[in-house]
C-alpha cells in the first residue's frame, strides 16, 4: 500500500472513530403500543400492562387491505393498586387520521384466538380521555383473556400508510386511558 493511500485510510479511520465516539444516545422511549396504567411500572420491572401490536398489514387479492392488530394483558389479575396486575382489557379503540374515514372501512372483526372471528359493523364514537378532552374513535369492543393474545381486525379499501403515532383510547374495569399505536396513516 502506498503512503498516500495509507494516510487517506488512517484519516479514514480516525474520522469514522471520533463521530461514532462522539454521538450521544437517545434516550429509551417505551415503544408504540405500550399502556402503562394507574399502578404501573412496578418499582425494579418495566413490563408493561398490556402490549399492542400491528401484526399483519397485506394485500387482497380483490384489491382491499387487511390489518391485523394483537393486545396482550401481561399482568393479568385483579388490578388493585400496588398490586402490579392490570385487569382484563375491555376494550380499545384509535383515531383515524385525517385522510383516512370511515367510509374507507369494509368491515371489522374481532377473535379471542386469531382463528375464529366475530364479524361487527365499524362505528366512529366520541370516546373520552383521547387527548385530555373528547374525540371520534374506532372502538373494538372486546378485550382481553388473562395472558392470551386477542386480535382485532379492519378491512380497509386501499393501501394506507402505518402511522406510528396513532392516538387511542382503552378501558379496563374503571380505568381508561390513552397510548399511542401503530395505526392507520394516510394513503400510499
Amino acid at each position: 500500500m502506498n503512503k498516500h493511500a495509507l494516510k487517506a485510510f488512517s484519516l479514514f479511520i480516525t474520522v469514522f472513530s471520533l463521530l461514532i465516539t462522539s454521538c450521544d444516545k437517545e434516550p429509551d422511549m417505551d415503544p408504540a403500543g405500550i399502556m402503562w396504567v394507574g399502578n404501573s411500572p412496578i418499582p425494579g420491572t418495566q413490563k408493561p400492562a398490556y402490549d399492542i401490536k400491528l401484526e399483519h398489514k397485506f394485500r387482497n387479492k380483490n384489491g382491499t387491505y387487511t390489518w391485523i392488530w394483537s393486545v396482550t394483558n401481561t399482568r393479568p389479575g385483579d388490578g388493585t393498586p400496588g398490586s402490579g396486575t392490570s385487569q382484563d382489557l375491555q376494550s380499545w379503540g384509535f383515531t383515524l387520521s385525517s385522510c383516512a374515514g370511515l367510509g374507507q372501512i369494509i368491515s371489522g372483526s374481532t377473535s379471542p384466538d386469531g382463528v375464529s372471528w366475530s364479524n361487527f359493523n365499524p362505528e366512529i364514537k366520541s370516546v373520552n380521555g383521547i387527548a385530555g378532552g373528547s374525540q371520534p374513535a374506532l372502538m373494538f369492543e372486546q378485550g382481553t383473556v388473562k395472558n392470551q393474545k386477542s386480535y382485532y381486525k379492519l378491512l380497509v379499501t386501499r393501501n394506507f400508510s402505518t402511522d406510528d403515532k396513532v392516538k387511542a383510547v382503552y378501558k379496563s374495569g374503571d380505568l381508561t386511558g390513552t397510548i399511542v399505536i401503530s395505526g392507520i396513516g394516510c394513503p400510499l
